[in-house]
């Protein structure tokens, strides 16, 4: 039986990602917690628009808004390209649920995407004998990844994608909310990052069984065939310091969320705003200037990107954007097809020449995360092929 915590807080944390597997490291939710899940309702419709990078950042305003109702970064969430998944205390969720309708109201206002919202109790899942585990990786000083595992946030991807109109789960229409969100921290001023080996790929993989110790040695076996076949870490990060650059074309996205909304004078004012805080980045770094915002040494902005980004992690899946060549690539697909075949994975990957790159920085303490995806369809349609998988059988 694993224990049972109380707090984010008292979950010691996985001495590095080599190790997000073992089982020791992983402790249950309280009953009293919930499970949060968002996604943009038909997003590979945007995606064939181009509009992948709107998706991205639609998906991942909630975080920013969550982050500023509980005033820290301290809780667990995990991007998935078109939506995230939260674990959360009950003694916030009714500040939440007034954030996740409000953003709900200016995604649709402000990107044409509308988003499913979801609100499933940690004790449904425990009640209909599902379970669920949460454990912590310290990637920096600035960010804490949150791993959430097992069956039970499958249980609670079904119930809120139940389309019945008086879905229990589902955060209604007609809600009005009491507390506006608060976006401030959200950036999104970096061009698409070109892979600097022909291809940035993302991929989903998901063991077939429950996660247990037994299974956790089919992820080390994945882990071991990344390294075998990709490299090193710092030859497979999709960023670089040479690949990174922002651009003030970018600035719209950041003036529709700051200005709630698409044109007009306070549109005008935070776009030419945001386009001249790009610039002056821009020559901070390229003139290494000793400069600080947001407690930030502003000259080395690319290399906190590196450091605090989530280019990998682990839902009960293992996700994750690498820089590869074609041939790699194939090696590793030929794999994965292995292990689907013996009947131990299911798993979707999706093929890019580059990387997207949506960043959260909380002004209150410093904290930050910088949420990577590979273009044109990224985790989103990767996950639409491992369904697609699941489902042939």
């Amino acid at each position: 039986m694993k224990k049972e915590i109380y707090s984010y807080d008292d979950i010691p944390f996985i001495p590095d990602f080599g190790t997000i597997f073992n089982y020791d490291y992983y402790y249950k939710p309280p009953p009293d917690w919930y499970i949060i899940i968002t996604d943009i309702i038909n997003s590979t419709t945007a995606i064939l628009e181009g509009r992948y990078k709107d998706v991205n950042t639609a998906g991942s305003l909630v975080a920013m808004a969550i982050s500023n109702v509980k005033k820290d970064m301290n809780f667990p969430f995990i991007f998935g390209g078109d939506g995230m998944t939260f674990l959360i205390p009950g003694d916030i969720l009714d500040d939440v649920n007034d954030v996740l309708v409000d953003t709900r109201k200016l995604v649709e206002e402000l990107f044409d995407l509308k988003l499913r919202l979801g609100v499933v109790p940690v004790s449904t899942i425990y009640r209909k004998g599902f379970k669920l585990f949460v454990a912590k990786l310290k990637v920096s000083d600035r960010y804490t990844q949150a791993i959430i595992s097992g069956k039970g946030i499958d249980l609670a991807e079904k119930l809120i994608k139940n389309d019945d109109l008086y879905n229990p789960f589902r955060l209604r229409l007609d809600i009005t909310p009491q507390n506006k969100a608060d976006f401030t921290g959200f950036t999104c001023r970096w061009k698409d990052i070109p892979s600097t080996r022909g291809e940035t790929i993302s991929f989903i993989i998901k063991i077939r069984d429950e996660y247990d110790r037994k299974t956790s040695l089919v992820f080390n076996k994945i882990l071991k065939s990344i390294d075998d076949i990709f490299g090193h870490e710092s030859d497979y990060h999709p960023l670089t310091e040479s690949n990174q650059s922002s651009s003030v074309s970018q600035a719209y996205r950041e003036a529709r969320i700051f200005s709630k909304k698409k044109d007009g004078l306070l549109y005008l004012i935070n776009k030419f705003r945001v386009s001249m805080e790009t610039l002056l980045v821009k020559l901070i770094v390229s003139l290494r200037l000793p400069i600080k915002i947001m407690n930030k040494k502003m000259k080395n902005v690319k290399t906190d990107n590196i450091i605090n980004s989530d280019f990998r992690k682990f839902d009960g899946s293992l996700k994750m954007v690498i820089s590869c060549t074609g041939s790699q690539r194939r090696e590793f697909e030929k794999f994965l097809g292995k292990l689907y075949r013996n009947g131990e994975i299911n798993y979707g990957l999706h093929v890019s020449d580059r990387a997207l790159l949506t960043c959260l920085i909380h002004r209150g303490t410093g904290e930050e995360v910088h949420f990577v995806d590979s273009a044109d369809g990224g985790y989103a349609l990767a996950s639409r092929k491992l369904k697609e998988q699941i489902v042939s059988g």
